[in-house]
């Protein structure tokens, strides 16, 4: 019951709107594990954002279930991000969301790596417009809790990526969309039972880019869904080798030339859509 109590975050908006809080009403909020959105829904000016967020890591004694910075600008910030994700107060955090504003797409947007510190604790990661620390492709990095990862216009290796798949033993739905960086990307999980996936040039911020062109699902013994997000874009080739309980394929899009499955391979020449149940041989069962 204690993640269901107030957070810091009410007590902001209601020393807003209602004036001083009580004492006994402050202690509360302080007792609650910390669930801290920093959107815009708490202010839209960014100077104010920065000052809240400070202030209630500052006065919340911690530990914390979620944490959300979307659509940040960046800019001179990077210290100050870097110094709220290492606050006590997130200690044990559960959730974190994580995003940039992409105002000029020509500068670095580095995701600090001090991120990575809540990878025994974490649940769900979002993480969108910013560049992978080179930490993450370290194979000993590990998120033994982690259930639900969504990466949208990261940039980041393709070494990282598998590492970090690697490193999340329990992790059931995978959601990755216009990423930059990873051209091929092998699936070799025991517990996914969904993946999202689009790939897509927006808001690219480099040249030369290095997009997914191939998908290849080795082995995924749970793995009930295959989706492609995007009518119009790759990867060009889908592999599918092991997925005896694989229910649904979303959109085949037109990007998408070459689907095979076990030992058949399909030539795709239009978009189309697919929801068919598969039995288990036909896709590498026992």
């Amino acid at each position: 019951m204690a993640e269901e109590s107030s957070s810091a975050l009410p007590f902001i908006g209601q020393r807003r709107e209602l004036g001083r809080p009580s004492p006994a009403g402050g202690a509360l909020c302080r007792a609650a594990p910390l669930n801290l959105g920093a959107g815009s829904d708490l202010t839209r000016q960014d100077r104010k954002r920065v000052l809240l967020v400070s202030k209630i890591l500052a006065d919340h004694p911690g530990p914390a279930r979620r944490f959300a910075l979307p659509s940040f600008r960046l800019r001179n910030r990077y210290a100050k991000i870097d110094g709220w994700l290492r606050s006590r107060s997130l200690a044990g955090l559960h959730e974190i969301q994580l995003s940039y504003d992409i105002e000029d797409p020509r500068l670095p947007y580095p995701l600090p790596p001090s991120a990575l510190r809540f990878a025994p604790t974490l649940c769900a990661a979002e993480f969108g417009w910013c560049d992978f620390p080179s930490e993450m492709a370290v194979p000993s990095l590990k998120f033994p809790c982690l259930k639900k990862l969504s990466l949208h216009g990261v940039t980041m290796t393709e070494d990282a990526l598998h590492s970090l798949l690697s490193g999340c033993p329990v992790l059931e739905s995978l959601l990755l969309e216009g990423n930059v960086g990873v051209g091929r990307l092998r699936i070799n999980s025991p517990t996914l039972r969904s993946i999202g996936f689009n790939v897509s040039r927006y808001r690219a911020r480099v040249e030369n880019l290095i997009l997914l062109q191939e998908l290849i699902i080795e082995d995924a013994p749970c793995l009930e869904r295959l989706l492609s997000l995007s009518p119009t874009n790759g990867p060009e080739s889908i592999r599918i080798m092991r997925a005896p309980k694989l229910e649904v394929l979303g959109l085949l899009s037109k990007g998408i030339t070459k689907l095979e499955i076990g030992t058949t391979v399909f030539q795709v020449e239009t978009a189309i859509l697919i929801c068919v149940l598969y039995n288990a041989f036909l896709i590498g069962g026992d």
